[in-house]
């Protein structure tokens, strides 16, 4: 069964056709000819469909409704040497049905399995074949805003790729991508939050809270995370606080600072500066 990472990536390119032939031209790994149109077609190369044998998703270009280019992108996140032998298998049947240049496109989370899925395989009579493959570093880092609004797709599958990297830049693609999530449908918004949610690392969460007093993110899940930093932050001071004034605390005291709302937090807070008792803190 896939797993969530490989339909949500597939997600995105189903989402927005437009998201592989933007990779392939950010990353050269293609020159892509004008196009009028991009649209998902059929993923089956046979009758009977053997699981091998279903891709992940065909994108054919067209200008003027007449198909022009195909890409079939491919989902990789783990070695599956039968699954890769039916690479050669699928450009040629794409190749003979739309009769129009074709690439397949590799896309993995995993840089050790995108070197892995770029080794040439050797198809007989001296012939050696190779699929484009995109693995994490070659992933634009898209942080400019403008990019996000126009391929939010894209600024989501940079986030997956550099989210757990460098703590500043992670936290330029995150709010870029946040932003541009707010112009998308409520559904779209929330899958897309709860990929960035499992993909952006602490430090770059946090450097996300860090906004000037006032400031309102422009998608919920910017404002549901600033919301929870902020009292992270309460929660840390105060504990700091009352350990300073009272010494270790106890279970059931760390219990009520995990389970303490924001207006409980600032109002220990100023109780705290006065001669008060723990028990009578907590009133």
């Amino acid at each position: 069964m896939p797993s969530f990472l490989h339909e949500a990536l597939v997600i995105l390119f189903r989402n927005q056709p437009e998201l592989a032939t933007e990779l392939l031209r950010q990353t050269k790994l293609l020159e892509i000819p004008p196009f009028s149109s991009a649209g998902i077609e059929s993923i089956d190369f046979s009758e009977i469909v053997p699981a091998e044998y279903r891709v992940d998703l065909v994108i054919v270009l067209r200008e003027n409704d007449k198909p022009i280019y195909c890409v079939i992108v491919e989902v990789q996140l783990a070695r599956k040497k039968r699954k890769r032998e039916t690479w050669p298998f699928y450009q040629a049947s794409a190749r003979a049905r739309f009769r129009c240049p074709t690439a397949l496109l590799v896309v993995t989370p995993d840089e050790s399995i995108a070197r892995w899925a770029a080794r040439p395989i050797h198809i007989g009579g001296g012939n050696a074949w190779a699929p484009l493959v995109l693995g994490p570093e070659g992933i634009p880092v898209v942080d400019d805003p403008a990019i996000a609004r126009k391929y939010p797709e894209l600024g989501v599958l940079s986030v997956m790729a550099h989210g757990q990297g460098e703590p500043e830049q992670a936290f330029r693609i995150a709010d870029s991508t946040i932003r541009a999530l707010q112009s998308l449908p409520d559904e779209e918004r929330m899958l897309y939050s709860d990929i960035i949610d499992a993909h952006l690392g602490d430090a770059a969460r946090k450097a996300l809270t860090m906004i000037p007093e006032g400031y309102q993110f422009q998608s919920k899940f910017g404002n549901q995370r600033f919301a929870e930093g902020r009292i992270e932050g309460e929660v840390a001071l105060l504990r700091k606080q009352l350990t300073r004034k009272f010494g270790p605390l106890s279970p059931d005291t760390e219990a009520r600072l995990a389970h303490a709302s924001e207006e409980q937090l600032q109002l220990w807070a100023e109780r705290i500066l006065s001669e008060v008792t723990l028990d009578e803190l907590f009133e």
